[in-house]
């Protein structure tokens, strides 16, 4: 064989495990961030391990922020949040939902006005709470 195949082969053959191992270290790097990310949200909403809310306090931690805003209404198991682009966003309150303060609350505890959190399952626009954090001391008028 000529030389300059030879080279054209090897060079082709760099270029490959080359760009093998780019997609291959990009692929564990991903990997990476993602257990990080689950480690620390785990660690922030009372999980352990890569699974939220499995942890010491089962039910706690689910869900995903749905909603940040005011409560502008309430209706029976239903509220409506407006969040502070003054988008609405309405929310379903159901016997797994955790309303949290200071200390644990009940749906009673929330008023029009007061500032929330919500964390929950969602599905298309439907929002059913499993987590609503009460931020005291930031009602609105």
């Amino acid at each position: 064989m000529k030389p300059i195949v030879i080279s054209a082969i090897v060079i082709g053959l760099i270029a490959v495990v080359g760009v093998g191992a780019f997609f291959a270290g990009s692929a564990y790097g991903s990997q990476q961030a993602q257990n990080t990310r689950a480690a620390f949200f785990a660690a922030r909403q009372g999980g352990q391990g890569a699974n939220p809310g499995q942890g010491a306090n089962p039910g706690q931690g689910f869900g995903r922020p749905a909603a940040t805003g005011s409560i502008k209404s309430i209706s029976g198991n239903t509220l409506v949040v407006t969040q502070q682009d003054g988008a609405s966003v309405t929310v379903t309150v159901d016997a797994q939902t955790a309303i949290q303060k200071t200390v644990s609350g009940a749906l009673s505890d929330l008023q029009p006005g007061e500032r929330i959190t919500v964390l929950s399952d969602q599905t298309g626009t439907s929002v059913t709470a499993r987590s609503i954090q009460l931020r005291t001391g930031t009602q609105t008028q």
